[in-house]
């Protein structure tokens, strides 16, 4: 996917794949549903039928394949949607994988595989006249069904990136603050902490590091963290730091950067965490294998460093040694 160097770069791609999908809206496209249900149910093999059929029938230009996450109906797994319509395939066999391809392509109906009514045997010709998704209502995985979870343009096909895209156009913190705090989005985590009022005590405060402490115990929090070393002297010395500051507080690091330290990122499940809270240990110390010492000093980091009388002035803190 090619690189952005605006947001008005951004904005022509969107409205591009837009008017290319509404020019397409008749071709049909086979959905399946891979979640942990549907792969135990053989999913993945109908998935690979699938894609063999296609390029041997040279199908390409004729027909999608969208591999979504779980639609729900488990009992039915391993299942196939043809949209548009929303015909819905149960419990397929791979041999009877073909025959539905074929119907797909020729704007047909299999009704000896299409689903029925366990008991009456009604034909169901939408999935949406099916009783058990007839009866619900989605809000937070509404889109699910339309989203490949690992192909971005079907995200930005349902409106994904686009909060990003009025910050961007409005970048004026006030009113992001504002939209937030009239959304009534609340962290994730127990206490449920308004965002809006989050980030308006951070930007609120006098220092110009802005740092966010919740409950001091984090257990999913993740990231993609900086790997590169000039890159994380920019930011030190956006924030403020003399490159003095950085090699006296920060060396360390910077030098681990230099052995070829690769990109990484991810959730930390915070294992050590949960085994000091389920051992009632009133000290994550008592649970890891190198702890800080009882001073909080940590030897391989040769932390604490001294503070700046800059800190300790913005922090309204005064040394008394």
């Amino acid at each position: 996917m090619k690189k952005f160097s605006s947001l008005t770069e951004f904005i022509e791609f969107r409205h591009r794949i837009l008017w290319e999908k509404s020019i397409e809206y008749d071709k049909p496209t086979l959905v399946v549903c891979a979640g942990t249900g549907g792969q135990a149910s053989g999913s993945n093999d109908v998935i690979r039928v699938i894609k063999k059929y296609i390029l041997e029938q040279g199908l390409q230009e004729r027909v999608d394949l969208r591999i979504t996450g779980c639609q729900g109906f488990c009992e039915m797994d391993p299942f196939v949607v043809v949209e548009p319509g929303r015909h819905l395939y149960p419990k397929l066999k791979m041999e009877d994988v073909p025959r539905v391809i074929e119907s797909a392509v020729s704007s047909n109906v299999d009704k000896e595989l299409i689903y029925k009514a366990p008991r009456s045997n009604k034909i169901y010709f939408s999935q949406d006249e099916i009783p058990f998704f007839k009866k619900q209502t989605r809000t937070i995985l509404g889109n699910n069904q339309n989203l490949d979870p690992i192909r971005i343009i079907d995200f930005i096909e349902q409106g994904g990136y686009a909060a990003a895209e009025k910050i961007l156009l409005n970048p004026d913190p006030e009113w992001i603050i504002k939209e937030v705090k009239e959304s009534g989005l609340r962290g994730r985590g127990g206490a449920g902490f308004p965002t809006g009022k989050k980030w308006d005590l951070v930007i609120n405060t006098a220092s110009q590091d802005k740092i966010i402490i919740c409950n001091g115990y984090e257990i999913g929090g993740g990231s993609i963290r900086i790997s590169d070393a000039d890159l994380q002297r920019q930011i030190f010395r956006l924030l403020g730091y003399t490159d003095e500051m950085i090699d006296d507080q920060f060396g360390h690091m910077l030098e681990a950067f230099e052995y070829g330290t690769p990109p990484h990122g991810g959730i930390a499940t915070g294992i050590d965490r949960w085994v000091m809270l389920l051992a009632d240990e009133p000290n994550i110390r008592e649970v890891i294998a190198f702890p800080k010492s009882q001073s909080a000093a940590d030897l391989m980091a040769n932390t604490p460093s001294p503070v700046a009388d800059e800190q300790l002035k913005t922090l309204h803190l005064k040394l008394d040694l």
